[in-house]
């Protein structure tokens, strides 16, 4: 049986969804043999939790690591008796299946929750083309299945970092600023910037209705919407008809109950305006300079649904502002509010339109670094509830020298 099994080592090459491939190949010792000798000789008994006990070919339970030690402190003479002893074998840890090495790891994990305890460590036998190959458990089995999945939510955050990682927007007209934090490795959370034609931009702002991979796998869905009007070269230029397009591809890609929540800018440089379609976001805020040292501004409040729920969006109130020097246009998820600090105290809309009024002062070069901080700050060592987004677009902004204040 060691023979066969040192072959096997080097010669079997099982897929990472198998049993094999995480197989622990530890020789088994047999009850009729020197056992302590048996166990000095394997150079990997040191390092297992459990040694296989097998008897004329066949695996009879397992022996617990304290049962090792107990047989490496025990006189020869003693040992093999006790080994072939009634209490020994009753003692043995038993075999809770035993399994083709080319089983899937999730075919096993899904039986072994249906008929094992949760202090039951249930080992399993695996063999290969029925000869013995090693020994695994559940336990082994559920981990290495997390850290599957956990390569592939950061494979998925990889693509969607890639979604929202567009290249900047080159206009000497207005300057774009953006934000992202997500809460876990993938989230729901998303900006994009479509150029419909030489003087109109759509600017929105999305928080899709569910987090992580659910969140996740709708916003690349709205994403690929918005990639195949770019690769179709969309130049409609009515806010309406675009805002009613994009409500009707969320309802047409994902189930009934999934929505998104979005604000959207319709910038017209041939009108010098700006249409808001607040689809169930946080409200818009525009900032106006007043004066030298004074900043004013206007709260928008949603005045649509959120995508995907209605079958027709109609913006009620309509929401227009004109274009002017230094207006500056703030667009952000609720999860800026939402943020909470050890206590459980929110953020809450007061802080967050006084924090929104300070960014006023910051280039880009410092505006990330600000809002990092500020979040950081607050939770502490909380985590994140939920994503945080938020973008900004800025006509003639110039800098006041009270940047470097703010940052220290």
């Amino acid at each position: 049986m060691a023979e066969e099994t040192g072959v096997k080592k080097k010669n079997l090459h099982f897929s990472p969804t198998q049993v094999g491939c995480i197989t622990n190949r530890i020789e088994p010792i047999s009850i009729a043999s020197d056992v302590r000798g048996a166990i000095n000789f394997d150079s990997g008994t040191d390092n297992a939790d459990v040694m296989p006990v097998e008897r004329h070919g066949v695996i009879l339970g397992f022996l617990r690591r304290e049962s090792i030690n107990e047989l490496k402190n025990t006189k020869p003479t003693l040992m093999n008796r006790g080994l072939n002893s009634k209490n020994m074998l009753t003692s043995l840890l038993p075999v809770q299946e035993v399994i083709e090495a080319s089983t899937y790891i999730s075919t096993v994990v899904e039986r072994g929750l249906r008929t094992t305890h949760w202090d039951d460590p249930a080992w399993y036998v695996v063999e290969h083309k029925h000869k013995y190959l090693g020994v695994v458990n559940l336990r082994q089995m559920m981990e290495y299945l997390d850290g599957v999945r956990f390569r592939d939510i950061l494979r998925a955050g990889e693509i969607q970092g890639n979604l929202l990682n567009q290249p900047p927007v080159h206009d000497p007209r207005f300057t774009l600023l953006t934000y992202n934090k997500m809460a876990n490795e993938v989230g729901g959370d998303w900006y994009k910037t479509l150029r419909l034609n030489k003087d109109m931009y759509l600017v929105g702002c999305f928080d899709v209705a569910g987090k992580n991979i659910s969140g996740s796998l709708v916003t690349m869905s709205l994403g690929s919407c918005f990639a195949a009007l770019e690769l179709v070269r969309y130049s409609e230029t009515e806010p309406q008809k675009i805002t009613t397009l994009l409500n009707s591809l969320v309802r047409t890609v994902n189930p009934p109950d999934v929505f998104v929540a979005a604000a959207i800018l319709y910038v017209n440089f041939s009108t010098m305006s700006i249409v808001i379609h607040n689809c169930g976001l946080s409200p818009v805020v525009a900032f106006i300079p007043t004066g030298e040292k004074s900043i004013g501004y206007k709260i928008y409040q949603p005045n649509m649904p959120p995508l995907g729920l209605a079958e027709e969006i109609i913006p009620e109130p309509f929401q227009k502002l004109p274009i002017s020097n230094g207006l500056r246009i703030v667009v952000y998820s609720d999860g800026l509010g939402d943020i909470k600090d050890i206590y459980g105290e929110q953020y809450g809309e007061e802080r967050t339109l006084d924090f929104l009024q300070n960014l006023h002062f910051l280039s880009g070069e410092g505006y990330s670094t600000f809002i990092d901080r500020e979040i950081n700050l607050w939770t502490k060592d909380t985590a994140l509830a939920d994503d945080v987004t938020l973008f900004e677009i800025r006509f003639g902004h110039e800098w006041p020298s009270s940047e470097q204040s703010l940052l220290r």
